[in-house]
């Protein structure tokens, strides 16, 4: 993951994004920054990092630029992450990022804190042909974002709502 990147995800591939997360060797490996380890937010550019939540380690995607996520085949791959009160792509200061042709949620059903798809600060995001649950709280929340659009995405299962938006703007839904 990174900027200026097309990741395809091989069709009915099976994602624990937690089998990297918990461990600080993986993670090492895949490039991302323990938050703790940080002392100030400027060293997060443009990087991955990984924060300690109350159930486990919670991926947070931060100033990255041109991403496109994007599932092949016709079965969706599954992103997923076990802690339940984390959010499963928590994108900060993003933009052009776009997530096609997955099913994202969390392993475990129940009630929780965090949700699937977070959008803080972030510009021209894109949902295409998505399939996001719970337990998360919601599917999407974004604060601070401008030019969503989510198209052909079923939105379930989550504990509280579909969707929260706060502070955004040019935000489309169809199909």
């Amino acid at each position: 993951l990174g900027s200026d990147r097309i990741i395809t995800i091989a069709e009915g591939s099976f994602i624990n994004l937690s089998k990297v997360l918990e461990f600080s060797d993986l993670r090492e490996t895949a490039g991302i920054v323990d938050e703790e380890k940080l002392t100030n937010f400027s060293e997060f550019k443009g990087v991955m990092s990984s924060g300690a939540g109350f159930e486990g380690r919670e991926l947070s995607l931060i100033d990255l630029r041109n991403l496109v996520i994007v599932g092949a085949g016709e079965t969706r791959p599954k992103i997923v992450i076990e802690p339940r009160y984390s959010y499963i792509f928590n994108f900060i200061n993003c933009k052009e990022i776009t997530l096609r042709h997955l099913e994202i949620g969390h392993t475990d059903e129940g009630y929780c804190t965090g949700g699937v798809l977070k959008f803080y600060n972030c510009e021209r995001v894109i949902i295409d042909d998505c399939d996001l649950y719970g337990c998360g709280t919601e599917g999407i929340t974004a604060l601070r974002t401008n030019s969503l659009q989510c198209t052909r995405t079923i939105i379930r299962d989550c504990t509280y709502s579909i969707l929260s938006l706060f502070d955004c703007s040019n935000i489309k839904f169809s199909d």
